[in-house]
């Protein structure tokens, strides 16, 4: 038996029997793998069921995620509390040395071309359904897809787009009855791993508003701007759109998601 992230290597064994993708677990699935790993086969404690359903949730559906967090929190106090702790920052714990092996060898095997395609996915919001034209469009405006062996942008896109997919780094959260996929998404472990890579490798600059103590690096040619949802509605309601924030640094390049995309 072969395992493989990459379908393309599968499509390569297609003579010894056809490739079998594995899905997602379920929610019930994702509970009785953390539960088999913590509890060694035992069943879990009544008090700490609903902290451990809440961890098994934030998992989503990914086993490699799920037998982490399992090995986390086998070696901590089993209190509900530090559960729910977990659950609700799941990448803060599971973006250690073994995780980030894993998904540091998925990124050093993609072609120079298609990590600015994955950092622009991580810049979306969290759990955000992605729209595929739109991010098509976005790749297409910043010229990442120009080194693909096409004459037609969109094809490029396309094929950029199938190749993260193949890769396991994106995921499909929507297609249309012919199968084409309308919606990606990224696991949060992945857009932590990106959103810390993108930085490193100053593919943009992140910042909050108002917050005196980061500096702008007018150096950097894409700027990253978090908003709380709060200043939004705020921003909304006295008819003021995102797009038309004023930049001290002309060179730097905005992007508003959601409703406010520009």
């Amino acid at each position: 038996m072969v395992t493989t992230r990459i379908e393309r290597v599968a499509t390569h064994l297609q003579h010894c029997g056809e490739p079998y993708s594995l899905r997602f677990l379920t929610p019930e699935e994702s509970w009785e793998l953390l539960e088999k790993k913590v509890f060694q086969g035992e069943s879990c404690p009544p008090d700490l069921l609903e902290a451990g359903l809440q961890v098994a949730k934030h998992c989503k559906g990914l086993p490699l995620v799920i037998v982490l967090i399992a090995g986390i929190i086998m070696k901590m106090e089993r209190r509900p509390s530090m559960w729910m702790e977990i659950a609700n920052d799941l990448s803060s714990y599971v973006l250690g040395e073994q995780s980030m092996k894993v998904i540091q060898s998925c990124y050093d095997r993609l072609e120079d071309h298609l990590k600015p395609c994955l950092f622009y996915i991580a810049l979306y919001p969290e759990d955000w359904m992605i729209q595929v034209s739109d991010l098509m469009m976005l790749w297409m405006a910043e010229e990442f897809v120009l080194n693909v062996d096409t004459q037609n942008m969109e094809e490029a896109s396309r094929i950029c787009l199938n190749d993260l997919l193949n890769r396991s780094l994106v995921m499909v959260s929507l297609r249309d009855y012919d199968g084409d996929v309308i919606c990606c998404i990224l696991h949060d472990v992945v857009r932590e791993f990106c959103l810390k890579k993108l930085t490193e490798e100053k593919f943009m600059q992140l910042t909050v508003p108002y917050n005196p103590y980061q500096h702008l690096n007018s150096m950097e040619s894409r700027l990253g701007i978090y908003i709380h949802d709060d200043l939004v509605k705020q921003l909304d309601h006295y008819e003021y759109q995102l797009d038309k924030i004023p930049m001290h640094q002309s060179n730097l390049e905005t992007k508003c998601f959601g409703e406010y995309m520009s």
